[in-house]
């Protein structure tokens, strides 16, 4: 390979990652596939909370914690209460992170106390850097949701991601674009 000068650009550390014709064109694939599955069984797209929105970009080394409480307390000729309970922590040691994240929120209304919200999941995932914009991460997830009827959902799985670009920051300091491309199972 020359150089726009004619020299040989051999030994030249490159920042750009070369990726084989075929390797993108597997990607392409798998993400027009992946695109029209989801266009098609469109609840298959709902089927976990959206852990790609609890990603954070801003994070250093240590632990990071977070714990919110609301509580809603209603009186008068009707009685309503609703609580809701999130809890995060995060953990950074070199290139791995450890993600553990859950939720509950429980609403009562009425002098019966009659139920009408009783949900929570918990989510505990494990990023490794590969370097080079390669990353291998694995996850199990808990959810119940009385209101959909979801009783028990219990789910496991891990994957490659692959980083193609991050640019801008929002005001809490993440990439305002992420482009991503992921091979994962789950169970």
């Amino acid at each position: 390979m020359r150089t726009p000068d004619g020299t040989s650009a051999k030994g030249v550390d490159s920042p750009i990652r070369k990726v084989s014709a075929t390797t993108v064109k597997a990607i392409i694939r798998l993400t027009i596939l992946t695109a029209a599955l989801l266009f098609l069984l469109p609840e298959a797209s709902t089927a976990q909370v959206n852990t790609e929105a609890m990603r954070k970009g801003d994070l250093q080394p240590g632990l990071h914690t977070g714990l919110n409480l609301d509580v809603v307390v209603v009186a008068g000729n009707s009685k309503l209460l609703r609580i809701k309970t999130t809890l995060r922590f995060d953990y950074l040691k070199g290139k791995t992170h450890t993600l553990l994240a859950g939720s509950f929120q429980q609403g009562r209304q009425g002098s019966s106390d009659t139920l009408f919200i009783n949900k929570g999941f918990v989510h505990l995932r494990r990023t490794r850097s590969l370097g080079g914009g390669l990353y291998f991460e694995g996850f199990v997830q808990k959810e119940f949701n009385d209101f959909i009827r979801l009783k028990d959902r219990s789910l496991a799985g891990g994957g490659l991601r692959i980083r193609w670009l991050e640019a801008g920051t929002d005001e809490d300091g993440n990439p305002a674009l992420r482009l991503h491309t992921g091979l994962g199972f789950m169970w």
